[in-house]
């Protein structure tokens, strides 16, 4: 038996336990923010504490978990750039989380967040992440708000160039739905926000919100939010809803120029019943697929499947069309204060 004199068995001791204290703590960013609230700005390469000591990218502001309210300031943000991410990684996105806000919108300067300025403060998160022409190389989905409830916010940004072109196979891949935010069983609420020119090849260029069959509660809402140049390469450029029957309200929304090759140039419906609030459909169309022989062109605006019943109340329908049928909308509805 070897004898340890006591000075050296303390020390040994007193390394044991520091050794165990280490192992059992959480792993931080290496350089967690004091939070709850954080910020974001380019260019800057700090740890998130103040607009001068802000992170560089939305990713690290995410990955810290002291982060429960994040700022991000003017300028262009990519999902492949940050803490734990891989350049030009298609699969790359921006994942929300419950229990956290994230606001674009700022200059950078503001101390509150009722300053900022999100309409003149352009904050984009982009999916062009190889930032080359075309868009082959662009992420899948900017945004996942899967799994989410409603303290998960998104407030004041542009979201672009998602391009979900995974093939279209079954069970479907859900990289070929929802180019700029795809959610699956999610409630995240989605504000004052602008979805410019997303793909999908299959449902939701813009947005993709589908719940699991027969489960109850689940459904984005949307206030204030603008879908424009959307596209999509069989159904709902703008918005693809998909068993959603807890009605989800979508309110002071505008959908225009979105493009679906067959079905819900503006909004695609499927067993689902949304509410709508103060909506404008303006010059959305249904037209130019003729790959898919047992899908038609319908529905330029909104279409309906399923026996979706969708409510919806003061409504604008302008400049709309389909090749085929419902120029504005396909299946029957629920309106109130309408104008064509």
């Amino acid at each position: 038996m070897i004898n340890i004199p006591s000075r050296f068995s303390s020390i040994l001791s007193t390394l044991l336990i520091t050794a165990l204290i280490l192992i059992a703590s959480p792993i931080q960013h290496a350089n967690a923010a004091t939070g709850p609230l954080c910020y974001v700005r380019v260019g800057a390469s700090g740890a998130g504490d103040s607009w001068s000591d802000a992170y560089p990218d939305l990713q690290s502001a995410l990955a810290d978990n002291n982060c429960t309210e994040i700022w991000v300031a003017q300028g262009t943000y990519y999902p492949d750039e940050g803490t734990g991410q891989t350049n030009d990684n298609r699969s790359s996105t921006y994942t929300l989380k419950s229990g956290v806000a994230i606001y674009g919108g700022f200059d950078g300067t503001e101390p509150l967040r009722t300053d900022r300025d999100w309409e003149n403060n352009t904050t984009t998160l982009s999916g062009d992440i190889d930032q080359t022409a075309g868009d082959s190389g662009n992420a899948y989905h900017v945004i996942v708000g899967s799994s989410t409830d409603s303290t998960a916010i998104l407030d004041g940004f542009t979201i672009t160039a998602g391009n979900a072109d995974a093939p279209v196979i079954y069970p479907a891949d859900p990289n070929s739905s929802g180019g700029g935010i795809y959610s699956y069983n999610g409630n995240a609420s989605l504000r004052n926000l602008i979805f410019y020119t997303n793909k999908a090849v299959q449902g939701g260029g813009g947005l993709y919100a589908g719940a699991e069959y027969g489960v109850t509660g689940y459904s984005p809402t949307l206030d204030n939010v603008i879908f424009n140049m959307n596209t999509s390469e069989t159904f709902g450029a703008g918005i693809y809803v998909s068993f959603v029957n807890t009605p989800g309200l979508i309110k002071n929304t505008t959908f225009k120029n979105n493009t679906s090759d067959y079905e819900g140039g503006g909004m695609f419906n499927i067993a689902s019943d949304p509410t709508l609030e103060n909506v404008t459909f303006s010059n959305n169309t249904a037209a130019g697929g003729t790959g898919v022989s047992y899908l038609d062109h319908r529905g330029g605006a909104i279409f309906n499947d399923l026996g979706s019943k969708p409510t919806i109340t003061n409504a604008t329908f302008s400049g709309n069309s389909a090749a085929s049928k419902g120029g504005a909308i396909y299946i029957p509805i629920t309106v109130t204060n309408f104008r064509f």
